[in-house]
């Protein structure tokens, strides 16, 4: 990760949040216009149904690893023993316990630099999906959309936690 590039987009996830639902082509317009019929609480389950861990993004990813055979599941394999030799090297171990102090210094509470991006893109779901759901019945903001200012908070905590992320392991990226 580049730090010009996190400094300005964070991780990518609030982006991707946020812009769910806004189209970008025909077929997105179809699925906008669907998504735009739904309750808040309907529209948290479609995003999920959608991209959660078991929606259909997944399941089509499934789907091509099955397709494409035993080749991906040797390089799948290569690549758990890769990360595992890697995460249990008591080297690794000891820059991720560094990296981790530095991180609490600047006030994040993470015990690891591989669970960190994940645990922030949890937290980013949960602030947009409570920002859409404390915005729900405002005339001013669209269904299914959160003001500027809410929008802006959640991308600023996103871009903080990147930063600091990128920042905390620059020390250690030459070791």
């Amino acid at each position: 990760m580049d730090l010009g590039h996190v400094s300005e987009h964070g991780f990518g996830y609030t982006d991707s949040l946020l812009d769910s639902g806004k189209p970008e082509t025909e077929a997105a317009d179809r699925n906008a216009e669907y998504a735009e019929t739904l309750s808040d609480s309907e529209y948290l389950a479609y995003e999920r149904a959608l991209s959660g861990e078991d929606g259909c993004r997944s399941r089509a990813e499934a789907a091509v690893r099955e397709e494409l055979g035993p080749r991906l599941r040797a390089l799948d394999q290569t690549a758990a023993t890769l990360f595992d030799v890697i995460t249990n090297d008591p080297d690794f171990q000891d820059i991720d316990r560094a990296w981790a102090s530095c991180m609490a210094e600047a006030g994040w509470q993470t015990d690891s630099v591989i669970s960190f991006p994940e645990e922030i893109m949890d937290q980013a779901f949960t602030r947009v999906s409570e920002a859409r759901q404390s915005e729900e019945g405002d005339p001013e903001t669209p269904q299914g959309a959160i003001s500027g200012k809410l929008a802006a908070e959640i991308s600023e905590f996103e871009i903080r936690a990147a930063t600091d992320m990128v920042e905390c392991w620059q020390p250690h990226a030459e070791q």
